[in-house]
């Protein structure tokens, strides 16, 4: 208790050191085992661990995993473009450009442990193709030791790892899960007794909680096929809650009043008691009542949805086999940064490839190397030119101990066994970059650096002049990468918004204009709130002046709940006059170009209200009136110029 109160004085994150020590212990038994089978690089071993290690295992044979198809799939694209290029600069960067804006294109079109996979194919196969261009004559050679150092660190990384990893059995997220259902359905039943407009800012803290809650699913690693069903029911939920909550709104107290007020009520206690069979059977009542009343149907779906997916709550969850789900998850991919970040990745490919054709230097092909990791494993981050800086600092840390290591330490061992233990000292001192609070997010790139830049290989070769050059071309990537996140598309919380916002916008358009049968209507819908819940996680990160994601998502969908309504009046003509027809089809089309005159909407929409009111007296009242005063408070949210 003593050692850890001094270690926490000092500045050290105690519950991350025992872990990062754990790893780097690891890291140099990765690097012995690799250089006693006589792999040519045994400290790409080491650099292995360190990327693959996690602290749970799921996530560790996820990662694990990842890395070591990334690894064998980018080393045979690197040696087949080393082939292809025969010699010539030109197209060898030519090539890799194309592969690493290929990876990352890939990258953001998936989630979590794929993604990174994907990365890894891209720089994987210019660490093979670039560590070395002196010697391509023997590629194949350097392709196998690069493949058999992955498979050799992802294995020391798993034995170690495993005994002290945590098992991840999806009861993490549970609690936080069943809060957040009791919260909305005790919102819901609260807007039933006082109102649609009751405890506004109650719904937009449970939006923010179920975003963060999707966002943690992300990490969720490999499992049994069963897990993956649960992770799957637990995405379905948070959107159905999501769902309620947007239909909450329109709720009112007249439709249905104490019966279903005290059956949510009931729903709300025993689902915070963990009395499963309770609040089904609660939710049961709510459903029945529901089915009673014509215009409850979307409240009656949901409800259903949620007791189907019941099985999320629960503490046995994941002990007895769940049925089959037949609601589609289709989910958010981002189109639009994926391709930015391919274009980024090339642009600054292609440029620091010219710089190293001008120059013929080896320095230019590891500046390459550099700007391929930089503008691949970066891209997906939230903010990537600000982590750019403790990027810099570790890569220079890492740099600097590699030098003091190769020209201070090496040049006095004969013994290439003595070389090796050298280096584990300063894999040592990683550790406590990589535990310390303030060093934490460079101590990654500090361990990386470190390893890039040593092997422990005699004789030694080369002069300190050229090792500082060297050094100098690994450490300009994050300034070279830098650059390009601020100049190329730049990124960052805010801009990430407002794609996010012409996405959802665009799909708002594909709902008014392209009619739909209910599948796509609801595939397109679940896309929909996924999407928000991105939009309010990033809003979050801008803090104190943050866009209103909630307010504005929340507008949207009352706006695409209007499109489902008059859609459905126009496939039954007979019921409207030819004007309130055409007057239907012109609101749906003001809509489908919200993002360009919303008043010109909120106008469309008053005149179809109107004609409305006249035919069919009150009976589609609601979702108009709530869409056009919610879009006349938000009003200003929707001509705020997109970037």
């Amino acid at each position: 208790m003593i050692g850890i109160s001094w270690l926490s004085r000092l500045g050290f994150d105690t519950v991350r050191f025992g872990f990062v020590l754990r790893t780097g212990l690891a890291v140099c038994l990765a690097i012995a085992l690799a250089w006693s089978v006589g792999l040519e690089h045994p400290q790409w071993a080491g650099m292995t661990v360190w990327a693959a290690s996690l602290p749970t295992r799921g996530q560790l044979l996820a990662k694990s995993g990842a890395r070591l198809v990334g690894t064998l799939l980018g080393s045979m694209v690197g040696i087949l473009l080393v082939f292809l290029a025969a010699g010539q600069v030109a197209w060898l960067a030519l090539g890799l450009s194309l592969w690493i804006a290929l990876c990352v294109f890939a990258a953001h079109l998936v989630r979590s442990f794929v993604s990174y996979g994907c990365m890894l194919a891209g720089y994987s196969a210019a660490l093979v193709a670039l560590v070395d261009t002196a010697h391509h004559d023997q590629i194949l050679t350097l392709g196998l030791d690069r493949m058999l150092t992955a498979v050799v660190g992802v294995l020391v990384a798993i034995a170690i790892s495993w005994f002290f990893a945590q098992r991840a059995g999806g009861s993490e997220e549970r609690p936080e899960l069943r809060a957040i259902t009791a919260g909305v359905l005790r919102l819901l039943s609260a807007r039933l007794v006082s109102g649609p407009e009751a405890s506004t800012a109650e719904s937009d803290r449970l939006i923010a909680r179920l975003a963060a809650l999707d966002a943690s699913l992300e990490m969720r690693g490999i499992a049994s096929a069963r897990s993956r069903q649960q992770v799957r029911r637990v995405r379905l939920l948070l959107l159905v809650l999501v769902s309620i909550l947007i239909w909450s709104r329109k709720a009112k107290s007249r439709e249905l009043g104490e019966a279903l007020v005290a059956a949510l009520g009931d729903a709300v206690r025993a689902i915070e008691l963990a009395d499963f069979e309770c609040s089904k059977r609660a939710l049961s009542r709510a459903i029945d009542l529901c089915e009673q009343e014509s215009n409850l149907a979307r409240l009656h779906y949901n409800l259903s949805r949620l007791l189907a997916l019941a099985a999320a709550l629960e503490d046995r969850w994941g002990k007895e086999p769940g049925d089959k789900l037949d609601s589609s998850l289709t989910l958010h991919r981002d189109w639009i940064g994926a391709r930015q970040s391919g274009i980024r990745a090339l642009t600054l490919m292609l440029s620091v490839g010219t710089v190293w054709l001008l120059s013929g230097s080896q320095i230019g092909a590891f500046m390459l190397l550099g700007t391929a990791v930089m503008t691949s494993l970066f891209s997906t981050f939230d903010s990537p030119a600000s982590t750019m800086r403790s990027v810099f600092l570790g890569q220079v840390l890492g740099a600097s101990a590699a030098l003091i290591c190769r020209w201070l330490i090496w040049p006095e061992v004969q013994n290439e066994l003595v070389l090796v233990l050298s280096i584990f000292p300063f894999v040592m001192l990683g550790v406590l970059v990589f535990a310390h609070r303030r060093l934490v997010l460079a101590g990654m790139d500090y361990n990386m650096v470190l390893l890039l830049l040593l092997q422990p290989h005699l004789p030694l070769t080369g002069s300190l002049e050229y090792g500082l050059s060297m050094a100098a071309a690994v450490v300009s990537a994050p300034l070279i990468a830098m650059l390009g996140y601020w100049l190329i598309y730049p990124i960052n919380a805010e801009r990430r918004i407002d794609t996010m916002r012409l996405m959802m916008l665009h799909e708002l358009n594909d709902m008014a204009v392209k009619p739909a049968n209910g599948a796509s209507r609801e595939r397109w819908r679940i896309r929909l709130y996924h999407r928000l819940l991105h939009l309010v996680r990033w809003s979050n990160l801008v803090g104190d002046r943050r866009f209103p994601a909630a307010e504005w998502g929340v507008t949207l969908l009352r706006l695409e709940m209007v499109t489902e309504m008059l859609q459905s009046l126009l496939a039954k003509p007979q019921a409207l006059s030819v004007g309130t027809q055409r007057a239907a089809r012109h609101a749906l089309l003001r809509i489908a170009q919200l993002g360009r005159d919303p008043l010109a909407v909120l106008r469309a929409l008053r005149l179809v209200s109107r004609r409305l009111g006249r035919e069919r007296g009150e009976q589609d009242e609601a979702p108009l009136a709530l869409a056009m005063q919610a879009l006349e408070d938000n009003l200003s949210l929707f001509t705020r110029k997109l970037r």
